[in-house]
């Protein structure tokens, strides 16, 4: 959240923390000096910020008519990339919250992948907490869980040879889901996409106002997003690139020409091995 004015920003650090209402006897302390020259109100998109009714930004209208409402660039980035996310196959979000929940109840758990960890020589490390309302921790935890995925499996693989999951159990989807080679393809796949909004994020969260530049990030950003799915020659023949209808079949890439990162391709070339290394014996050939 932050005032912005002709000749001056004001950070929110530089109020106390107070209640949003309690905030409002606090700016109404200001019209007398710089209120004349507000220009604009940021804040997150939460509805008793930026709401129609009976928000801190209405309660401001009232008094700074022309005030301009800024909405957080990084909040609706994390929304997008949170909404995308949702329309894969697979619940990679509820995914990632079941295995840190798994190990959280369980000090026992905890004890067994640290052996597993130590055996397969991987860093000692735990799975991390996902919250919805951190923007794009997703990434972090997806990382920590690719860099510890073989270990994983071999976890819930002596879930199964002990024969300790229950029928539907959590473990039990758990290991269903680790038994799925597909999962680590969903994985790898936000893992190589979630950096992008995140480098967005990165920058305009840094401590300097940023005002100046959400235009041209936001311009970045989709043009990032877009050159993985939309054939390059189009995007650079248009006059605004922001117009081109990406939904649009004849302007998108072939299947093939999706751009994956190095992890994508050498994940997915070694499911297609094992796969194929597990039906040859059963076929016969």
């Amino acid at each position: 959240m932050g005032f912005f004015f002709s000749d001056t920003w004001i950070h929110p650090r530089d109020m106390l923390p107070l209640p949003s209402w309690t905030l409002l006897s606090q700016i109404r302390l200001l019209q007398e000096t710089h209120w004349l020259n507000c220009l604009a109100f940021s804040s997150d998109n939460a509805s008793v910020m930026l709401g129609k009714h009976n928000s801190v930004f209405q309660r401001i209208a009232e008094i700074k008519p022309d005030v301009y409402p800024v909405d957080c660039a990084c909040h609706l980035a994390h929304l997008c990339a949170k909404k995308a996310a949702k329309e894969l196959s697979m619940d990679v979000e509820q995914l990632v919250i079941d295995l840190y929940y798994h190990f959280d109840k369980s000090s026992k758990w905890k004890e067994l992948l640290k052996e597993y960890q130590e055996f397969c020589n991987v860093e000692t490390r735990k799975i991390l907490k996902h919250s919805s309302t951190r923007w794009l921790s997703l990434m972090k935890c997806v990382d920590r869980i690719l860099r510890q995925y073989e270990v994983l499996q071999s976890y819930f693989a002596s879930c199964v040879e002990e024969k300790k999951a229950k029928k539907e159990s959590k473990v039990t989807l758990l290991m269903a889901k680790w038994n799925d080679p597909m999962t680590k393809v969903y994985m790898v796949f936000l893992h190589s996409v979630l950096p992008v909004f995140g480098a967005f994020t990165a920058l305009l969260e840094c401590e300097e106002p940023m005002i100046n530049r959400v235009g041209d990030c936001i311009t970045k950003l989709t043009k990032e997003l877009l050159e993985r799915f939309i054939d390059l020659q189009v995007i650079y023949e248009a006059d605004l690139f922001l117009e081109i209808n990406y939904t649009d079949p004849t302007v998108q890439v072939t299947d093939r020409q999706l751009r994956l990162s190095n992890q994508a391709i050498y994940s997915q070339r070694r499911s297609w091995r094992d796969t194929c290394n597990a039906e040859i014996p059963s076929r016969g050939l």
